[in-house]
């Protein structure tokens, strides 16, 4: 026989269960509602930087086969209301909800190993062909070339893919190819040949965040198998003819590694990262450069760049974005762009970029990624000029060559689809700037169009 206490915890405990059913079905109801509500529905997904599933246009043909609804379901939860909130929030939880070891999306490979310096004969490198060894060689898994300075974060790090995230800054992996690497020492050995006696060839390999902000200490204590970025630039430099003049930076942004001159939440260096670049590069080409201060600075706050996309939206990073910060030309702020439509249209070298939305604040720089562009600076009228032959990492530089020559023209090698090397002969260019982030230079399809815009073998 049960008690009347027995009986009256039994009734409160079915009454809570009810309610609990009650509140469950009005959460379900009303994430139900709010699905359904068209205008809630984004169409741009900033972390990600794409434009998020359309809604299918209707066919019979599509609608027998099945795709039809099968184009609707995907449509609906790729643009679920809110949909960049739920998916942080996910992270969120998941991070609180205990101890985790490291999550890896994808595989980071071994690099090759890299060649000694040592072993490079300027015979070799002006054959502009792949150079060989008969010695040393170092294994690239782990860093081996010390270099002072560098960050040492504090807690254990994750690994996410190809990034690495400790504290609220991410680190891109680095491997090193021989072969892919190989192909751009030839490149620039045969453009340097093409152009000896009509234009200067300048080469700017820039390492990424990992290779400087990062101890070497660090890196070996946490295992990270990245190969030596130093290491892979001397190589690649070393290996370059005497038509080709390589400017050496990975020391000079070691240096300022206390410096703003990575992006935490993005794989980029900033303008002051570029500007120290843009020293070196003076230095080289024998010119005084402008001073920092010299320059209207600007800064525009809330940038969440690509390893915030990529992972996953990580709350570590996504609590501190990042700031991009400007330094506009002395000279002149139009550059006219060609886009990759093909229309023309004129621009700001520097943008304002205050109301962009916060993935895409690093299109602050010379209108982002286009094709063709030239820059015409009124205040020089002798005849001097420069092609900056680029991937985004160019972009940050291009502005602070403006006050230098009296044209820039600039080529993004992923879009230009002319021969640029006519375009140089044709124009009397007098100086031919390659400048590349050091992943371009392992990457077989960055090098390959950098091949098909040359016409070089």
């Amino acid at each position: 026989m049960i008690s009347e206490n027995g009986y009256l915890q039994r009734k409160s405990l079915r009454k809570s269960r009810k309610v609990q059913v009650m509140i469950f079905f009005v959460v379900l109801y009303v994430i139900a509602v709010v699905s359904l509500i068209i205008p809630l529905r984004p169409t741009q997904s900033e972390t990600e930087q794409r434009t998020l599933t359309k809604f299918p246009t209707f066919s019979f043909a599509s609608l027998w086969d099945g795709s039809y609804f099968q184009q609707i379901d995907l449509w609906f939860s790729d643009t679920f209301p809110f949909r960049e909130t739920l998916i942080s929030w996910n992270t969120e939880l998941w991070n609180l909800s205990g101890i985790h070891t490291n999550t890896i999306h994808g595989e980071v490979q071994a690099g090759d190993e890299i060649p000694s310096v040592g072993d490079i004969t300027k015979t070799q490198a002006a054959s502009g062909t792949s150079t060989t060894t008969t010695s040393s060689t170092t294994q690239t898994t782990t860093t081996t070339t010390k270099s002072s300075g560098g960050d040492n974060p504090d807690g254990t790090g994750e690994q996410i893919g190809a990034i690495w995230i400790a504290g609220n800054s991410g680190y891109e992996y680095y491997t090193f190819s021989r072969s892919v690497s190989d192909r751009y020492v030839n490149l620039l050995n045969q453009v340097g040949n093409r152009l000896a006696g009509k234009a200067n060839v300048y080469d700017i390999i820039v390492p990424n965040s990992m290779g400087v902000m990062l101890s070497d200490e660090y890196k070996q204590e946490k295992g990270i198998t990245t190969s030596d970025q130093k290491q892979a630039i001397a190589y690649m430099s070393a290996s370059m003819n005497d038509n080709v003049k390589s400017v050496s930076i990975f020391d000079t942004l070691r240096s300022h590694w206390k410096d703003y001159i990575y992006f935490r939440t993005d794989h980029h260096w900033t303008a002051t990262g570029a500007y120290y670049a843009y020293e070196e590069f003076a230095k080289v080409k024998g010119f005084t450069p402008t001073p920092l201060e010299d320059y209207e600075s600007h800064e525009y706050d809330g940038f969440l760049g690509t390893f915030y996309a990529d992972s996953k939206m990580s709350s570590a990073l996504g609590k501190t974005p990042d700031t991009v910060v400007t330094y506009t030309p002395t000279s002149t702020n139009d550059i006219r762009i060609t886009g990759r439509d093909g229309n023309e249209f004129d621009w700001k070298i520097v943008m304002d970029v205050s109301d962009y939305n916060s993935s895409g604040k690093y299109s602050a720089f010379i209108g982002g990624d286009n094709p063709f562009s030239v820059i015409e600076n009124p205040k020089r009228k002798d005849g001097s000029s420069c092609v900056v032959i680029k991937e985004s990492y160019g972009n940050a530089f291009v502005p602070f060559l403006v006050d230098h020559y009296q044209t820039v023209y600039v080529v993004d090698y992923r879009y230009y689809e002319e021969n640029v090397l006519d375009f140089v002969t044709e124009n009397k260019i007098q100086d031919v700037i390659f400048i590349n982030n050091i992943m371009a230079t392992s990457t077989d399809q960055r090098v390959q169009e950098m091949y098909d815009i040359t016409g070089v073998s």
